[in-house]
């Protein structure tokens, strides 16, 4: 009885055997059960397509889980990958990188806590040889600020062990920027109401904490990166504070001044330059412009939970901070409402200071929304991104260099109580 034999092909030269390929087409290589190569490839390649379409609903298009604003950045683009710190609800800190030329997504967990707090976010920053430094701590409860390095460039799935610096107080908000000449500088809050700063040239070994900034109650700061500079907006919080007044300041390798001239370390509130005072009485602050130039950034204007506006102001100490109102504010996220007031959030394209992202609440709709400027005299809503009636939309986020929009989606209670998914629509367009 004929059998059906795999058989090598091959022609004796005089010498030995030549093997001999045989040149055909798709259509005409015919497979065990009667179909050709053609349709299997055509049907394969249709179910890799079906099976990357699940991938994306169940794992790359969401994360989830939850990010504080107040850590920066915690979403960074490099080399055509998006890296993202956030805390899941099991408490633990992850970074997730999404790979834009189709590789899919990597992630590591960087520490766990008892509780899902999305104040545990991580900052990011790229070092010269692409491997990926995150600075992170575990929202006032510990005396203790963490870095980890990738132990592969542009790979987050292996980390080499923590680096554990001790810190005068319990630590939150980690700020981390790379300098245009290599150094690392990194910012956090100490004990809620100080700030403080280390440097590293190589994120192994870091200088001694250094308490900048000490302030009665408890106080925020948001940095922002310029060539040699990095500046910050303050103000204290909107419950636990009396000072609603936007500050500002810079410093210069370790050199901080405010407008009028250099500031003594440890600096109060008091001895800062307020550029802005809320016109409806307080405020909360959500991102600053990283363009060159005049000092743009956005932010809450509210009286309580049911009277807020969104505004952006620009400006420098000759002409002033002017600021627009964007849109109406809404609701806090929060349940009760105006626990925290933490609305929905603003953020700004990168390198712009004329586009701003907007996540707003309006008669129990949440909204995504693009607004757009010219010169600064009026604002326009120029596109609806996303809408929804039983979940909240909230912190819009573009990451850090650039990349699409992300946000979270879902229930929020507080900042440890919320069942929300990180989500950029634009990676599943990538796939």
């Amino acid at each position: 009885m004929a059998t059906t034999k795999n058989a090598i092909y091959k022609v004796h030269n005089g010498t030995d055997f030549d093997t001999i390929h045989f040149q055909t087409s798709a259509e005409q290589v015919i497979a065990k059960d009667g179909s050709n190569l053609e349709t299997q490839l055509a049907e394969k390649a249709n179910q890799n397509n079906l099976l990357k379409i699940v991938d994306y609903i169940n794992n790359i298009g969401s994360f989830n889980g939850g990010y504080s604003w107040w850590v920066y950045p915690n979403i960074l683009k490099h080399n055509n990958k998006t890296y993202m710190t956030y805390v899941n609800n099991a408490g633990e800190t992850i970074i997730a990188s999404y790979d834009h030329e189709g590789a899919g997504k990597q992630s590591c967990v960087l520490q766990i806590d008892t509780v899902s707090d999305e104040h545990n976010t991580g900052a990011i920053a790229v070092m010269d040889d692409d491997k990926i430094i995150v600075a992170y701590a575990k929202h006032n409860k510990e005396n203790i600020i963490r870095i980890k390095i990738s132990k592969y460039p542009n790979n987050i799935e292996y980390f080499e062990d923590a680096i554990e610096l001790s810190t005068s107080g319990k630590v939150s908000y980690a700020q981390l920027f790379k300098m245009d000449n290599g150094i690392f500088r990194l910012y956090y809050r100490v004990d809620a109401n100080s700030w403080a700063y280390r440097t590293s040239s190589d994120g192994i070994t870091w200088s001694s904490e250094q308490i900048f900034l000490n302030a009665p109650e408890q106080y925020y700061i948001r940095g922002v990166k310029r060539q040699h500079q990095v500046r910050f907006i303050a103000i204290g919080h909107p419950i636990l504070s009396n000072d609603h007044d936007f500050k500002y300041f810079y410093d210069t390798a370790g050199a901080f001044y405010t407008i009028g001239g250099q500031l003594t370390k440890p600096f109060t509130p008091n001895e800062l330059y307020t550029i802005k005072t809320p016109s409806l009485g307080n405020a909360r602050l959500f991102d600053i412009s990283t363009l060159d130039g005049d000092v743009t950034f956005a932010y809450a204007d509210f009286t309580d939970e049911n009277n807020a506006v969104y505004k952006v102001a620009t400006g420098s100490s000759t002409s002033g901070w002017d600021d627009k109102i964007i849109c109406q504010g809404g609701l806090p996220l929060e349940s009760p409402s105006g626990a925290n007031y933490y609305f929905g959030g603003m953020w700004f394209e990168w390198n712009s200071n004329k586009i701003v992202y907007v996540a707003r609440e309006n008669n129990g709709t949440w909204y995504i929304e693009k607004y757009q400027t010219d010169d600064f005299t009026s604002w326009e809503l120029v596109e609806e991104i996303n809408t929804s009636d039983n979940e909240k939309l909230h912190r819009p986020v573009i990451p850090y260099n650039g990349g699409s929009l992300v946000y979270q989606k879902g229930d929020y209670q507080d900042y440890e109580h919320y069942n929300s998914k990180v989500i950029s629509e634009d990676w599943f367009i990538s796939l």
